[in-house]
């Protein structure tokens, strides 16, 4: 019994951004016009909430809806790669397996990430207030217009 295998990938592979609202929703026109764009300029691949996609930022359906527009609008012009990359290894797995069940040409992983020890403090918060245990709580609460600056390194 053998299995069909996938055409290697080849050539170039862009890391999209994720492109936002001015609410902080998730832009899927703006993502589908970057997509045709680059494609109109030939690229062979892009990578949907990759590292450059602001993963942190986004909550796992956000991803996943970013992963079934991206091949919807690729169309089978270019490969389509999800980034899975995640703090949490049980839900990158659960990434994984939606960018399979879409029939994403690949996934992009990462070991699991932290954001620091518990200990660590924060420019946007006080000491009273330690930082959310998970970067993507805190990021979340940047990105949807608190004002804060956060001099965390996560």
């Amino acid at each position: 019994m053998s299995a069909e295998r996938p055409a290697p990938l080849h050539g170039y592979i862009m890391p999209l951004l994720t492109p936002f609202n001015a609410d902080g929703s998730v832009d899927e026109h703006g993502m589908r016009a970057n997509i045709a764009y680059l494609i109109g300029e030939g690229i062979h691949g892009i990578t949907v909430t990759g590292s450059f996609g602001e993963f942190p930022l986004l909550a796992e359906q956000e991803r996943v809806r970013l992963y079934d527009v991206a091949p919807e609008e690729a169309a089978g012009r270019c490969a389509v790669i999800a980034g899975t990359a995640h703090a949490r290894t049980e839900v990158m797995i659960e990434l994984g397996d939606a960018a399979a069940r879409i029939g994403m040409d690949g996934v992009m992983m990462r070991r699991p990430t932290t954001c620091g020890p518990p200990t660590t403090t924060c420019g946007c918060t006080s000491a009273a207030s330690p930082p959310p245990p998970r970067c993507r709580s805190r990021s979340t609460t940047i990105r949807r217009g608190s004002g804060s600056t956060c001099r965390w390194p996560c």
